[in-house]
């Protein structure tokens, strides 16, 4: 285990298929609680935060949190088909079962928008509690015609709302932050996800041992 730093050196780093049935980020999470002997543990998607931005969020955070947390992994994950929060949301909660028979889970309200997105909601996601931060679907969304440009104020907001609820976690929580889908911009600037590119596949991941891990 190495203090969050950027770039983070000597840190578990690996590459997995998102929804597999046996790599997931449900089981990569309990494989890195195990290892650093957290006391407990918190699943963190962060919505459309794709491989290249989870990397700008990781060095922000090390700004901001210091030695207050330790880096313990390092992910990038592949998003199911189609690249969309519900399909992600469906296979975290059953697993390859929702490969063979999709479609079961309702459609999620409108997610936040505005100061709203920058806070960090509670999900009941099949059997599992998972926390969702919607600032970088947000962001994006209001990017229209500028999203290339508002890619570092992204990181940073995400960042921001990351290390402002990491703070309120209890020493020696494990916390794992994950992506579930990317985007692509296309020639107007703009957002678009649910296709199959790799900047809609590829996603990041990295955990946190946060609180007093001195």
């Amino acid at each position: 285990m190495t203090r969050l730093a950027a770039p983070p050196a000597g840190i578990s780093s690996l590459s997995v298929n998102f929804f597999d049935g046996q790599n997931t980020p449900t089981t990569a999470n309990f494989r890195s609680h195990r290892l650093h002997g957290a006391r407990s543990t918190r699943m963190l998607l962060v919505d459309a935060m794709r491989w290249d931005i989870s990397r700008l969020v990781e060095e922000r955070l090390a700004a901001r949190l210091g030695e207050r947390a330790a880096m313990t992994d390092e992910l990038v994950l592949w998003s199911a088909l189609p690249t969309t929060t519900m399909r992600q949301l469906e296979t975290i909660a059953r697993g390859v079962e929702a490969l063979r028979s999709p479609g079961e889970m309702d459609a999620d309200a409108e997610p936040p928008r505005g100061r709203t997105a920058e806070y960090v909601r509670r999900l009941r996601v099949g059997p599992r509690e998972v926390h969702k931060l919607d600032v970088v679907e947000s962001r994006l969304q209001g990017a229209r015609g500028g999203v290339l440009r508002a890619i570092p104020e992204i990181a940073e907001a995400t960042a921001e709302a990351i290390a402002r609820h990491a703070e309120t976690l209890a020493p020696n929580t494990l916390l794992f932050v994950f992506g579930d889908h990317g985007f692509t911009i296309d020639r107007a600037g703009s957002a678009r996800q649910g296709g199959a590119s790799p900047e809609e596949v590829l996603v990041g991941a990295f955990a946190l041992l946060v609180g007093d891990v001195h």
